[in-house]
């Protein structure tokens, strides 16, 4: 049965079906929606000053800022040669005080209308010829029956976001704020709650129903704070919770690639290279050797900084891939870093028998026919490329391993495309060099275990960053042609 919150926001008091026609076209169907459409930002009403007590404020040298609500007596655009000044002067119960606008003068001048209250907000100055002043105030329109409410309430007022459609039928700040405090003044009770109670006692959350009326029409500012922590807290635990289930799920699947490392392979690979791997990244291969023999789906995270060793670490678990009669995948957000990968990896695995193929948006359709062709019928190879991996035309015959680089670029569905080309569930490796804290790890990407490279290799020049003004660019030309010369590179990037 629908409940009364699902019911046409048509019903609530000065809506009617006109109206919403104009807020369903803004998403704002039910009223649950409104209930839910919190505001954007709050004015502070609470602490309503006069132009008097404001004086007193200043001279007892107060510099903070101050709310008043006035009404327009003149707006006027003063002009100094090119420049232009906006003077609006507005009048209080108690004398009067100026606001002006040194950018953006005729949008402010538009703004303001004679004989109409606003409340302004900013920090006052007293000018040399003694008259109180604003310089680009922050400023709300509001009608004279709602200003003299604030003015004897003292209210936190909730402002709105309006969608053109909302604008086009006239409705405003006052008439949306009005219509919402309609909805919530007599639905909010009927808000049911979403939390287990030992949950809510145990964080001191308030009940939802009390979340809703205060982000919307706070008494307090205190009051506003719990409500808003009440709201984050229950976006993060039911994100965590789909994050703990879809890992749940992947511990769950059983998928027959019990991926043994060969080690007179690794040894021959290894042999081949003209460095040596750190011990972080030894320690790192550890882990992920570890998944793959587990019989369990690897789902891990490598992080690493530029340059520590993430894509030779990462060479290794797809040759055990290879090795062992699966064929694995490395997608790249771009082009040029996917042909990158591929030179430098074909280079790597030219003494062992190992079939790579490169895949991306701009290949010829003859040539993509053939790779397409090829990765259908060979088990043993490794395919690199961009979001061209994943189109639905490329067919894997025994995809093990996904391995995917600078992982942040691509979202959640594109790396489920490409897993989704096994027959069971593969092992993933996603890869990325930015920094992210163990908190936010957690929380973004509470699915996946996580690797670090924490060292860099002994050989790496560090680098070194400078700052040079204009007027240094001959030092800078002069400094390139020298490297140069000594048979180095150098890039110049200019803005577009």
């Amino acid at each position: 049965m629908l409940s009364d919150l699902d019911n046409s926001i048509q019903y609530i008091k000065n809506v009617g079906p006109k109206r919403a026609e104009a807020f369903a076209e803004s998403g704002l169907v039910t009223i649950r929606d409104l209930l839910f459409y919190f505001p954007f930002k709050y004015l502070d009403r609470s602490n309503i000053l006069t132009t008097k007590s404001v004086f007193d404020f200043i001279r007892s040298g107060y510099t903070g800022e101050v709310t008043l609500i006035a009404v327009v007596l003149t707006s006027e655009v003063i002009r100094y040669g090119r420049k232009q000044i906006l003077k609006v002067q507005m009048q209080d119960e108690f004398g009067l005080f100026d606001c002006i606008w040194f950018q953006g003068v005729k949008y402010f001048k538009d703004s303001f209308v004679e004989n109409v209250t606003y409340a302004v907000s900013g920090k006052p100055v007293i000018t040399k010829y003694g008259h109180l002043q604003f310089a680009h105030p922050d400023f709300d329109k509001i009608d004279r029956e709602e200003s003299k409410a604030f003015l004897n309430t003292g209210r936190i007022m909730p402002v709105y976001r309006l969608p053109g459609s909302l604008k086009l039928k006239n409705i405003g700040a006052i008439s949306i704020r009005r219509i919402v405090h309609n909805a919530v003044e007599r639905y909010y009770k009927l808000v049911t709650e979403t939390l287990p109670q030992d949950i809510i006692g145990k964080r001191n959350l308030v009940a939802k129903p009390i979340m809703i009326k205060n982000l919307h029409f706070p008494d307090s500012f205190d009051n506003l704070s719990k409500a808003l922590y009440r709201l984050k807290y229950e976006e993060i635990f039911y994100y965590e919770a789909l994050v703990a289930l879809r890992k749940l799920s992947l511990s769950s699947f059983s998928t027959g690639f019990k991926i043994q490392f060969n080690k007179p392979v690794i040894r021959k690979f290894l042999g081949s290279l003209d460095f040596d791997l750190t011990k972080a990244q030894l320690k790192v291969l550890s882990e992920i050797r570890q998944d793959m023999e587990s019989g369990l789906p690897m789902n891990r995270l490598l992080q690493g900084d530029v340059g520590s060793g993430k894509t030779i670490v990462a060479v290794i678990a797809m040759l055990s891939a290879i090795e062992h009669g699966y064929q694995a995948a490395l997608m790249a957000p771009t082009e040029v870093l996917a042909s990158q990968h591929f030179i430098c990896i074909s280079r790597m695995l030219n003494k062992i028998d190992i079939t790579v193929h490169l895949l991306t948006g701009s290949a010829k359709s003859k040539q993509r026919l053939r790779v397409l062709e090829e990765i259908g019928k060979n088990k043993r190879s490794l395919v690199i490329g961009t979001h061209a991996i994943f189109e639905d035309d490329v067919k894997f015959s025994n995809l093990g391993l996904v391995v995917i680089d600078e992982q942040h670029r691509f979202g959640v569905i594109q790396r489920q495309r490409l897993v989704n080309k096994s027959v069971r569930r593969p092992h993933v490796l996603v890869m990325t060099a930015t920094p992210i804290p163990r908190t936010l790890t957690m929380t973004i990407y509470g699915d996946l275990d996580v690797s670090v490279i924490d060292e860099m290799p002994k050989d790496r020049i560090p680098v070194k960053t400078a700052v040079r003004s204009e007027q240094s660019l001959n030092d800078i030309y002069n400094f390139i042609k020298e490297r140069i010369r000594l048979g180095e590179q150098a890039f110049i990037v200019y803005p577009l």
